[in-house]
């Protein structure tokens, strides 16, 4: 066994002989600390994972994220300019936090330089990678956006790529993998309803759907 193995060894042991002092003399210490753990596990269950990606398909650019209504969208705006807030009269993106401004961001895709995050003057700011911009900033690959109370992971992709054919043998061979008939089916929007609601909305913003969240809406 070599010593990387033994310290992990001895620290497992200094782990579970803290855990039966505990269990021995301070009983009611230890299921609190317990009872913290399964709290703990239950709300990083439930904190919600939320992303968006920049999409270049030639002279279309589009948004694809998760931030309103828990649902993935597309969304394309003319000017390429996505605004981010709270109130769903003034930005394209409404969020109901009351951690944010009005009008409290914007994404706007620069042709031939990428996508960048420009702060509107927000009461609490906005972050890259815990840093508060001052000055519109260019995005990068995996970047961590902070906007009020959500922390938004940015990807990006201009690349296209088809793949090969998947074999007879292989689409045999899936095709007999049972399917989990406890699966929820996917939220579809009915394309004429999608073709209306675009055809309705101003052109600054393509959807405006409020997302359900914990947070009070602020007036």
């Amino acid at each position: 066994m070599d010593t990387s193995d033994d310290r992990e060894l001895s620290q497992r042991l200094d782990v579970y002989q803290a855990f039966l002092k505990l269990y021995e003399h301070r009983r009611g210490l230890l299921d609190e600390l317990l009872d913290l753990e399964n709290a703990t596990n239950a709300l990083l269950l439930e904190q919600k994972l939320f992303y968006i990606q920049g999409l270049i398909e030639g002279d279309r650019v589009q948004l694809i994220t998760n931030l309103i209504n828990d649902q993935t969208q597309i969304l394309t705006q003319p000017q390429n300019i996505w605004t981010i807030g709270r109130d769903s009269r003034q930005v394209g993106i409404p969020l109901q936090d009351k951690r944010l401004s009005r009008c409290h961001a914007a994404i706007r895709y620069i042709k031939d330089k990428g996508f960048y995050l420009a702060d509107l003057n927000s009461s609490n700011g906005s972050f890259i990678n815990g840093d508060r911009i001052h000055e519109a900033r260019r995005l990068q690959q995996g970047d961590q956006i902070r906007l009020g109370g959500s922390t938004i992971v940015f990807f990006t992709g201009s690349t296209h790529r088809d793949l090969p054919a998947v074999s007879a043998d292989l689409i045999d061979r899936i095709e007999t993998v049972p399917i989990d008939a406890t699966s929820p089916p996917d939220a579809e929007v009915p394309s004429r309803a999608l073709s209306h609601a675009e055809s309705v909305l101003p052109p600054d913003r393509t959807l405006l759907i409020s997302r359900s969240a914990k947070s009070s809406e602020s007036g």
